[in-house]
């Protein structure tokens, strides 16, 4: 990766855009709904259905909703929460815990944006390399600090 590419990826400027929940519910029902995604982890969706799904511009799936996507301004917007996991999580427990997280009474919890490492960075650009980890570092912490 060269360093341009990296910087591309890196420090983001506020305001942080992510993708609401809404979208994350979205994106399961245009791939085959919860029972596509029953069992699979985080690191399965990104391999199955979000490079696949981006792969032909190369985007971060953010990116590739908002310029790609008929009703991407709808899902993209500015990140209020910053939501960390790790890969061996179930993509759906994901998603229901977001839910259940953000379904207070009188809210609408589908236009809650979150940033989301897998669908804020342009996982194109980080496939098969190693990234230096300050870069993770600053990455995550800019996001953090934008929001």
């Amino acid at each position: 990766m060269t360093d341009v590419e990296l910087m591309s990826m890196a420090s983001p400027k506020p305001p942080v855009q992510g993708l609401t929940l809404g979208f994350f519910k979205h994106f399961m029902a245009l791939h085959g709904g919860r029972e596509a995604f029953q069992g699979r982890s985080t690191k399965d969706v990104c391999l199955q259905f979000v490079k696949p799904f981006t792969a032909e511009h190369r985007l971060s799936l953010v990116d590739h909703v908002l310029e790609h996507s008929p009703n991407g301004a709808q899902y993209v917007k500015p990140a209020t929460w910053f939501v960390s996991h790790a890969w061996s999580y179930k993509f759906v427990d994901v998603v229901d815990a977001l839910t259940d997280f953000f379904n207070d009474p009188g809210s609408d919890c589908d236009n809650v944006a979150v940033w989301f490492c897998m669908f804020n960075n342009n996982q194109h650009l980080i496939n098969d390399i190693a990234i230096p980890f300050e870069f993770w570092v600053d990455s995550f912490q800019s996001a953090l600090k934008a929001i």
